[in-house]
């Protein structure tokens, strides 16, 4: 429900300042918890850190367009 007043309050015409519109579709603090990790590029570098703090290592892997365009 939030998303859908968010969205809709961004396509609107702008009878309200950007500022308030985009207030609504950004994150509040906690939301977006998976942004707190500190992501790494390098798998070597993750392997490492992984195995110095006796952690199992998580990769994410996808293949094509990051945006899902084909």
């Amino acid at each position: 429900m939030r998303l859908t007043a968010a969205l809709l309050a961004l396509l609107a015409p702008a009878s309200q300042p950007f500022e308030e519109r985009f207030a609504l579709v950004k994150a509040s603090p906690g939301e977006a918890r998976w942004d707190e990790i500190p992501w790494t590029t390098s798998l070597w570098e993750a392997r490492m850190k992984a195995a110095a703090e006796g952690k199992p290592l998580f990769v994410w892997a996808a293949n094509g367009n990051p945006l899902g365009i084909t």
